[in-house]
């Protein structure tokens, strides 16, 4: 059995390689994976470069068993993260030696948690899918069932995600609309301004509402402008002004709401979104039939006030134009609260995802 670190050089091909293993049969497979990949670890990236990372990789007699990617971000100093990981069923005993390396190099870097299923930040990706079928959309996890079985001895936390069909989200939107009616004036909904112009400002608010709002989430960690920058220059040409949404209230900032199309309903099996995408959605129209709430938050000073609604109501009124269904973001199961908010629309448990954690 060896353990190796693979150089920057040899990232893309290994891990590539390694995907193709693990998904080259599975026809429901949508590569969401190796272009966060590329983005979360290259070394002149951003993200990259306020982190410690190493690649590893674990081989029987030269037959690569299972790999991930060892992530320390200088916001959590104290916390490594496994991502990327990938791993053929017969791993078990790789993958111990993997845990094993990972655990001795977070001690070097002083870390006292390791913890796996998050791809650098929760951001990128988040969790082991668990519960639900069909192809992953577009920034969801994918992964092989028996991947939950390296980490049974782990603290496992998990997330919870709903569907639900459009025509029958719009009679209940419309319901609590005409009772929100006059609470709602004093509140206003702005698109950002995805232009060469007003790209930053419009990232530098969405960052500034994240490090306000989700201080309180159980994997944030304060955002960097230039990382979310880099982050959504590689979804630009998909996304319009009206995917990232504004609430305001006296002219200040208090919520957000961040979501797109489906458009891995555009991609073929195996294959990830990128020009091939671009184009049918762009130049030829064709718009998926399923819309997904990526981020939704306020302020805590108004939770509780119509903001939210706002902001779901500005997605709707777009979504029942051209979409048939709605998935929303994945939510702790211990919050209550947030779970009640999205199952009031969006009644059907969708999918299941879990991380692991182990001190060290």
């Amino acid at each position: 059995m060896k353990v190796r670190i693979i150089k920057d050089h040899e990232k893309k091909s290994i891990y590539k390689q390694m995907i193709k293993k693990i998904y080259s049969k599975d026809q429901t497979f949508k590569n969401n994976k190796e272009g966060l990949f590329a983005l979360v670890c290259n070394p002149k990236g951003v993200f990259y470069k306020k982190s410690k990372q190493v690649m590893i990789t674990v081989s029987v007699e030269k037959d690569l068993h299972c790999q991930g990617v060892l992530i320390c971000h200088e916001q959590q100093p104290k916390v490594l993260y496994l991502a990327f990981f990938e791993a053929i069923m017969e791993a078990k005993e790789s993958v111990e030696h993997l845990l094993s390396y990972a655990e001795a190099y977070g001690k070097t870097l002083g870390c006292d948690k390791l913890v796996i299923g998050i791809d650098g930040h929760c951001n990128n990706g988040l969790g082991f899918l668990t519960i639900g079928s069909g192809h992953p959309s577009f920034g969801e996890a994918y992964n092989p069932d028996y991947y939950a079985d390296f980490f049974k001895t782990f603290e496992g936390h998990t997330f919870v995600s709903y569907k639900d069909e459009v025509q029958s989200i719009a009679p209940r939107v419309l319901h609590l609309r005409s009772k929100l009616h006059l609470r709602m004036a004093p509140y206003t909904l702005e698109a950002a301004d995805f232009s060469r112009k007003g790209l930053r400002a419009s990232l530098k608010r969405y960052t500034d509402l994240n490090n306000n709002i989700f201080t309180d989430h159980s994997y944030y960690f304060r955002r960097d402008y230039d990382e979310d920058v880099e982050l959504f220059k590689s979804m630009m040409p998909l996304l319009d002004h009206q995917n990232l949404l504004f609430v305001k209230k006296d002219g200040k900032d208090i919520g957000f709401i961040l979501w797109y199309p489906d458009f891995n309903e555009l991609v073929k099996s195996s294959r990830g979104a990128g020009i091939r995408t671009f184009l049918q959605y762009r130049l030829l129209k064709r718009n998926p039939k399923t819309i997904k709430i990526v981020e939704i938050g306020v302020e805590a000073k108004y939770r509780g006030t119509p903001a939210i609604f706002i902001l779901f109501n500005g997605v709707m009124e777009a979504a029942e134009k051209a979409s048939q269904h709605l998935i929303s973001s994945w939510i702790h199961g211990d919050n209550s609260a947030s779970r009640q908010i999205t199952s009031r629309f969006a009644q059907k448990p969708y999918r299941e995802y879990v991380t692991y954690e182990k001190k060290i």
